[in-house]
């Protein structure tokens, strides 16, 4: 590796490194010196020694050990043959070293048992919920929908667009039994009882309309009497006292009340039967 291409950081470590087992080797040859000359404090100053012998021997160690790793310290000096199997580890068993790596990975954490097991224990759809919760994300979406659509419209052309879409939509019109799908999603809503609840909240709004509403539904009743052929007759009653019209409105919302208050009201069940019959020929 040339100087110019390390990392002004890693060119500090290594000066830091270098002055450190210079440092230590120093202290190590002052010391040993110093026990010659002062053999009274010998017992100190071999304390010392030792511990700058410690410093010494294992920053060697820790040069040798990593350098050996990468490239052979030694150049081209004549070394024995067990030294040299011992430098450039790394480059000379790079290809058995990724096989062993990529074996440990894939029997550890790509073995078909552990991604199903990961996989059963993640709710991908709960993490994307979350994630498009924040609206940070929501609006990258749809910055991205925004500027992808209209380029890939503009690179498809209209007319191909339409052509796609009226010949996949025939092709699975004809691919499609509606009336299963229709059949089975019918029998969803009545084994689930969601029927009630629309139904429930239908009667409420009709209640509510017709009684706030009354002119309306006063016309309205005269629309289905002219429709029915039987208006003239109402009109007709009318002239000795008797509003039909009204008489007919007010049984229509008796009736409305009944089936609200009543979960079983035979009209009720009534359309529940209807439903079931729906559901049974469409099947």
């Amino acid at each position: 590796m040339q100087t110019e291409s390390i990392s002004p950081s890693l060119q500090r470590s290594k000066r830091f490194a270098t002055i450190a087992l210079v440092a230590a080797v120093l202290t190590w040859l002052v010391l040993m010196a110093a026990a010659k000359l002062l053999p009274e404090y010998v017992w100190l100053l071999q304390i010392l020694m030792l511990s700058a012998e410690a410093g010494v021997v294992g920053g060697l160690a820790d040069w040798y050990a990593i350098t050996v790793l990468f490239r052979n310290p030694f150049g081209r000096l004549p070394i024995p043959k067990f030294l040299r199997d011992h430098t450039e580890i790394i480059p000379r068993n790079k290809a058995r070293i990724a096989e062993s790596m990529g074996r440990f990975v894939q029997e550890n954490f790509l073995s078909p048992q552990i991604v199903q097991r990961s996989l059963d224990s993640t709710d991908l759809s709960l993490a994307a919920g979350r994630w498009l919760a924040n609206p940070q994300n929501n609006v990258q979406v749809t910055q991205v929908i925004q500027q992808t659509v209209p380029k890939i419209f503009e690179f498809v052309g209209q007319e191909q667009i339409a052509g796609f879409i009226q010949n996949n939509s025939v092709q699975w019109v004809k691919n499609t039994q509606i009336n299963t799908l229709a059949s089975e999603m019918l029998r969803a809503v009545l084994d689930n009882d969601f029927h009630q609840d629309v139904l429930q909240r239908g009667l409420d709004v009709a209640h509510a309309w017709m009684t706030s509403h009354p002119e309306e539904t006063r016309e309205l009743t005269r629309t289905l009497f002219k429709e029915m052929g039987v208006w003239k007759l109402a009109k007709g009653a009318s002239w000795i006292g008797i509003d039909v019209q009204q008489r007919s409105i007010d049984s229509v919302i008796q009736r409305v009340e009944a089936m609200l208050a009543d979960p079983d009201h035979p009209w009720r069940l009534k359309i529940e039967a209807i439903g079931h019959d729906w559901m049974l020929q469409l099947a």
